[in-house]
C-alpha cells in the first residue's frame, strides 16, 4: 500500500501547496480563448485528474459542440482496455466526424488527434493535485461510474487497477509531457493552442469565452 500512501500525502500538498510551485517554462505563447469559439474540433489533453472532463462540460455548454469522452472507447467494463487494433479503427472515425470535444488523447494516437483537431487544449496541471482529485473522486464516487466513464467502470479506492492507476499519474510527466509540448510547439502557428497550469486557471478560461 506504500503508492496509496504516498499518493494520499502528494495530493494533500497539491490541494494545499501547488499554488507554490513555479511554473515549467513553454516555448510557446497560448492563443487568445476568445478565438476558441470558431474551433469545431477541439482536443483536451492532459493526465487524469487535470479537469478533462470538467472543462469539456464546460466548453460544450458554451460552444454548443458534443463531447466525445475517449476512456468510453479505450476501456471496456471493469476498467479492461480495447485492443489497440480495434481502438485505432473507432479513434480514426471519431477524429473525422465534423464537430467535437475530444475529451482525453490515447498517447499513441496523440498525433492524429492533433492533426484532425482545430484547438488544443493542455491541462498541464501539477501531478499532486491529479493525485488529490483522482482519490477524492474513487472515494466519494465509491461504488459508482463516474462523469464520462464507460459503462460497468466502477470505482474502488482499494483496488490493484486504482494502484497501477496512481502509478500511471506519477510517471505521466516523465512518459508523455515532453512530447506533448513537442507537438503543441509544432502546431502552435496552425491551430489553436492553450496551455493552463493551475486549476484556478481552467475556471478563468472557461469565464473568458462568450457564450455562443
Amino acid at each position: 500500500m506504500g503508492i496509496l500512501t504516498g499518493a494520499l500525502l502528494a495530493g494533500i500538498f497539491g490541494k494545499y501547496f501547488s499554488s507554490w510551485k513555479k511554473s515549467k517554462n513553454l516555448p510557446f505563447q497560448s492563443s487568445d480563448p476568445a478565438a476558441l469559439v470558431n474551433a469545431k474540433k477541439i482536443v483536451i489533453i492532459g493526465c487524469s485528474g487535470s479537469g478533462k472532463t470538467y472543462c469539456a462540460f464546460a466548453l460544450a455548454k458554451k460552444l454548443h459542440l458534443p463531447i466525445i469522452y475517449l476512456d468510453q472507447y479505450t476501456l471496456k467494463a471493469d476498467w479492461k482496455r480495447v485492443p489497440f487494433d480495434d481502438l485505432k479503427i473507432m479513434h480514426h472515425e471519431l477524429c473525422t466526424k465534423p464537430v467535437w470535444i475530444m475529451d482525453g488523447a490515447y498517447p499513441k494516437l496523440l498525433e492524429e488527434c492533433i492533426d484532425a483537431a482545430d484547438a488544443i487544449i493542455f491541462l498541464d496541471i501539477a501531478r499532486s493535485v491529479c493525485l488529490w482529485n483522482v482519490i477524492q473522486r474513487a472515494i466519494f464516487d465509491y461504488g459508482k461510474v463516474g462523469e464520462g466513464d464507460p459503462a460497468g467502470c466502477i470505482q474502488k479506492p482499494l483496488s490493484f487497477k486504482t494502484l497501477d492507476f496512481l502509478r500511471w499519474i506519477l510517471n505521466f510527466n516523465r512518459n508523455y509531457r515532453k512530447n506533448i509540448i513537442t507537438l503543441l510547439e509544432k502546431n502552435k502557428e496552425t491551430k489553436l493552442v492553450y496551455s493552463i497550469r493551475l486549476q484556478a486557471d481552467i475556471h478563468r478560461f472557461i469565464e473568458s469565452i462568450e457564450n455562443i
